[in-house]
């Protein structure tokens, strides 16, 4: 199967090669091969590929090399925010490693995945990965959190030539009731891979939810988390109590959304964060103005 080909010829050797023990090892390719068969049933059912896809957008648009349609956001959703996360980041003690992958490896490691899964058509995995079992990662937090879901789906499937979209002023009826005191943190999180909230996200969720500040803002998407499941958990808090939220590149609310009409690059620092605050080009209104209350 070429999911297992790429799992067993390609990651596996760079990540014993990097001193990765094999039962860690194992638990990432198991990781990987759970997102992506997840990932691949919801392929030919556009909203929702499309919907997945969108926190990788700005990222994977520049990533090299290029190739295939979705070939790049597909790495960068199933490999790059994956448990791999983890073996590249300060808390890759838990997987008892001494130091963490470098960008360098890290960089290898999505490159070589491009260049393998530029060879097939997104069809051959379709029909590879029917009738497999597996564990549904996206499928699991769409229904946990659908609210959150609803917002980016229609996010992720606005025409492309509009930058905004207004949307019925009501939630989900089977939306989750989610309070600020049902956050689970730990004191120090070092990953963006754990769905675990750190004493930074808390509070900057307790400030916007006590109205001290009027938008929750991230440099973007991944800056959360690299964890699907972890990003709709934090957008969901916020919608149900109809705050707003915010990226350089996006506007999200209970009924009206905004996309800058091209996406800039996703940050790694506050440094660029800073920078790309200040970049407007193409920005719409609604986000216009939050960004240059910001400067």
């Amino acid at each position: 199967m070429i999911i297992d080909d790429y799992l067993n010829e390609v990651l596996f050797p760079q990540l014993k090669g990097a001193g990765i023990k094999y039962q860690y090892i194992v638990q990432i390719q198991n990781d990987i091969r759970n997102r992506m068969l997840s990932l691949v049933s919801f392929w030919n059912i556009e909203e929702m590929r499309k919907g997945i896809l969108l926190f990788s957008q700005e990222e994977a648009r520049f990533y090299f090399p290029g190739g295939k349609e979705h070939t790049r956001e597909f790495v960068v959703t199933t490999i790059r925010n994956s448990m791999l996360e983890i073996a590249a980041s300060d808390n890759c003690g838990q997987i008892k490693m001494k130091q963490g992958l470098s960008d360098t490896q890290v960089k290898d490691i999505t490159e070589k995945a491009i260049v393998f899964f530029n060879k097939y058509e997104k069809a051959q995995l379709v029909d590879e990965c029917t009738g497999l079992d597996f564990e549904d990662i996206y499928g699991i937090a769409i229904k946990k959190y659908p609210l959150a879901w609803e917002v980016i789906k229609r996010l992720a499937n606005m025409p492309g030539n509009s930058n905004f979209f207004y949307m019925a002023n009501e939630k989900s009826s089977i939306a989750q009731k989610l309070t600020f005191e049902d956050i689970k943190f730990s004191r120090v999180v070092c990953d963006g891979y754990t769905l675990e909230f750190d004493e930074a996200l808390k509070q900057a969720l307790g400030e916007v939810l006590a109205g001290k500040i009027d938008v929750f803002f991230s440099g973007c998407f991944k800056m959360i988390s690299r964890n699907f499941e972890k990003v709709l958990h934090v957008l969901e808090i916020l919608l149900e109590h109809d705050k707003e939220i915010i990226t350089v590149n996006y506007y999200i609310s209970n009924n009206y959304l905004e996309k800058r009409k091209h996406l800039i690059k996703a940050a790694h620092n506050i440094r660029e964060v800073i920078h790309n605050i200040q970049n407007l080009n193409g920005v719409p209104p609604r986000l216009r103005k939050h960004l240059e209350d910001m400067m």
